[in-house]
């Protein structure tokens, strides 16, 4: 038997079998529909998990310059790195914000009204909080560094401790909550425990 006739073969016994399983589209569609199903229909989009994550990355960047770009940044650059992180930050983070926030409000069957324009306002007021975030942060690793013998720079303790990067993403979190923003802090916070098995209320 050549290879056509197996293929052939393969073809008409999966044919056979999904006969079969006549059905299953409907069954599934009907189990989805039920009243004790839990489903998105009918709902607004969900906020990117990934695209949230990206976020945390680019937030990283603006709140520690130089630590974890690609290329070294200097005094005279940083004006020009910062706008440019910014800019990507206003773009993907009032996109996030609105799906929060219309998902929310479409969820709960609550008046949609300016969504757009409160996830615009709340992504200017986040970023107005960074310098004030980046102080509050710099407390962070001081402390650190003067509760942690084995520490021997403040570098090693935003470049390498788990337990900072998990604190960085929190105080973001946070910061999301207090705006009122659903589901992002969660999905942050979430993502920090997963990575760095660390414990944090915001």
């Amino acid at each position: 038997m050549n290879k056509n006739c197996q293929c052939e073969e393969v073809f008409r016994k999966g044919e056979k079998y999904w006969r079969k399983s006549k059905g299953i589209v409907e069954k599934t569609v009907d189990s989805c529909l039920g009243e004790s199903c839990i489903n998105h229909l009918d709902s607004a989009v969900m906020p990117s998990r990934e695209a949230v994550i990206d976020l945390l990355e680019i937030i990283r960047d603006i709140l520690f310059p130089g630590y974890f770009e690609k290329r070294q940044i200097g005094r005279e650059e940083l004006p020009y790195h910062i706008g440019e992180r910014m800019s990507v930050l206003f773009q993907k983070l009032s996109d996030q914000i609105t799906k929060c926030i219309v998902h929310e409000c479409r969820r709960h069957s609550q008046a949609c009204q300016h969504c757009i324009d409160r996830g615009f306002e709340v992504t200017v007021e986040f970023m107005n909080r960074i310098p004030a975030l980046r102080e509050l942060l710099a407390l962070d690793v001081q402390a650190a560094f003067d509760g942690d013998p084995a520490a021997r720079s403040f570098d090693e303790i935003i470049f390498c401790y788990p337990g900072f990067q998990a604190i960085t993403v929190y105080r973001i979190a946070h910061e999301l909550l207090t705006l009122g923003v659903p589901l992002m802090p969660r999905i942050m916070t979430e993502q920090a425990h997963g990575e760095t098995r660390s414990e944090e209320h915001t």
